[in-house]
C-alpha cells in the first residue's frame, strides 16, 4: 500500500515538474526574443556631450567641438573648432582653415550650424545657419580648407542638392518656384531662373535621372498611429509637395503612389527618416509588449507579477514594400520611463543613415555605432 502511494505521488511529481517546466517553456517561447544592438552594431567612438558629429561620407565624419560647456551657446557667439575623424584609421585630425574662419566675428554662427552637408568632392561644406534677428535659417557655405566662405541672406529654400562640386541649386518657394544656381566659388556667376525655364528644367532632368522619386514619410502628427504612410512623389513635385505639406491652402502634387507600412503591436514611433538613396526607411520605436500568457496566469493567480517588456528598438522597411525588418533593440527599464524622457543618458540618440543608405548609426551609452540594414550582414 505504502508502495502504492509512494508511486503516485512520484507521479504526481514527475505531472507536476512536467507541467511547470511545459508553461516555463512556454513562457520562453512567448517573450520576445532579445536583439541587442550592442551585440549586432560596431562600436566607432566615444562622443562627449560637448561634440556634434556629422557623416560626411561612409568613412569620414565631421566633428563640431563646442569650448563651452556640454551645450551650444543659443544666444552666444559659437567658439569651438572643427575636426575630421576616420573611422578606418580612428585619426582625428584638426581642419585649422576652417577652425579660423568659424571664429571670426562676421562668420561665427549664433547657436549651432546644423544641417551639414559634403559637396561631392568634399571640397565644400554647406549648412544651416541662424544668425538673423528672426532667428530665420538662411544656407552658409565654406570650403573645408577656410579659403572661402559665403551665404545667401533670407531667400527661403526649401530643397536643394549639389550640382557638382562647385555649384548648388535651390529650388525656392516663390510663386513660381524659381531654380537658383549658386557659383560657391564666385557669387557674381549667380544664376536665377523661372521654373518654366529650358535653363531649369534641364538642370531638375539631371536630377530626376539621378533620383526619380522622393519618399515623405507621413504620421500626420501623430506618433501613436498603428500604420505609416510612404508617399512617393515625382522629383519635380518635390517642393511643391513640400510646401503643401506646410501650407495647407495649397493644393498638393498627387502621389506617384503610397505604401502603407504597419508598426509592431505596442510601438510608439519617436522617429523616421528616408535613407538619401530613397530605397530604405528605417524606424525609431519605444514598444511596452505584454505577455498574453502571463497576463493570463495574473488572472487565475494575482499574485503572479511579470513585468512588460520595455524596449527602444531600430527597425526598416524597404520604400516599395509594407514589411518592417527588426535590427536591434535596447532594454529599458519597466518602471519610471516614457517615450518622451529626452533627458535620459541611456536612450538611443542620433539614429540616422550613413551616407551609402546601407548602414545606420546612433550613439549609446556615449558610443557612436553602426548597424547593418543589410539581413543577415
Amino acid at each position: 500500500m505504502k508502495r502504492v502511494t509512494r508511486k503516485r505521488r512520484s507521479l504526481r511529481t514527475g505531472i507536476g515538474l512536467t507541467a511547470f517546466a511545459l508553461v516555463v517553456a512556454v513562457l520562453w517561447r512567448e517573450w520576445p526574443r532579445e536583439l541587442l544592438l550592442t551585440e549586432v552594431a560596431r562600436p566607432v567612438v566615444n562622443v562627449e556631450p560637448h561634440e556634434s558629429w556629422y557623416w560626411l561620407s561612409d568613412d569620414q565624419l565631421l566633428v563640431m567641438s563646442v569650448d563651452r560647456e556640454g551645450r551650444w551657446p543659443l544666444l552666444n557667439t559659437w567658439q569651438g573648432h572643427a575636426d575630421l575623424f576616420d573611422r578606418k584609421t580612428h585619426l582625428r585630425t584638426l581642419l585649422p582653415g576652417l577652425t579660423t574662419l568659424l571664429h571670426r566675428s562676421d562668420v561665427s554662427p549664433q547657436g549651432a550650424p546644423s544641417s551639414f552637408e559634403l559637396s561631392p568632392g568634399h571640397t565644400w561644406l554647406i549648412w544651416t545657419n541662424y544668425r538673423t534677428p528672426d532667428n530665420y535659417p538662411f544656407p552658409a557655405a565654406a570650403h573645408l580648407d577656410g579659403t572661402h566662405y559665403r551665404e545667401w541672406g533670407m531667400d527661403k529654400s526649401e530643397e536643394s542638392f549639389f550640382l557638382d562640386d562647385r555649384h548648388f541649386v535651390q529650388e525656392t518657394g516663390d510663386a513660381d518656384f524659381s531654380i537658383l544656381v549658386r557659383d560657391l566659388q564666385d557669387a557674381r556667376n549667380d544664376k536665377r531662373y523661372p521654373r518654366t525655364a529650358p535653363q531649369a528644367k534641364a538642370l531638375l532632368a539631371s536630377q530626376t535621372a539621378r533620383q526619380p522619386y522622393y519618399l515623405f514619410a507621413d504620421r500626420s502628427g501623430d506618433e501613436t498611429k498603428a500604420s505609416l504612410e510612404l508617399d512617393a512623389y515625382r522629383t519635380e513635385d518635390t517642393l511643391p509637395a513640400l510646401f503643401a505639406y506646410r501650407y495647407p491652402q495649397r493644393k498638393p502634387p498627387v502621389p506617384h503612389h503610397t505604401t502603407l507600412v504597419r508598426l509592431p503591436v505596442g510601438a510608439v514611433l519617436l522617429n523616421s527618416e528616408v535613407s538619401p538613396q530613397q530605397g530604405r526607411v528605417l524606424y525609431h520605436l519605444y514598444i511596452v509588449r505584454e505577455n498574453s500568457l502571463a497576463a493570463l496566469l495574473k488572472r487565475v493567480s494575482p499574485k503572479f507579477v511579470v513585468k512588460p517588456a520595455v524596449t527602444e528598438e531600430i527597425w526598416f522597411s524597404r520604400a516599395n514594400e509594407t514589411q518592417m525588418h527588426k535590427i536591434g533593440e535596447i532594454l529599458r527599464p519597466s518602471d519610471g520611463y516614457t517615450a518622451s524622457d529626452a533627458e535620459d543618458p541611456n536612450q538611443l540618440r542620433n539614429v540616422e543613415w550613413l551616407p551609402d543608405g546601407k548602414q545606420i548609426s546612433f550613439i549609446y551609452h556615449g558610443m557612436l555605432y553602426i548597424v547593418s540594414a543589410e539581413p543577415g550582414q
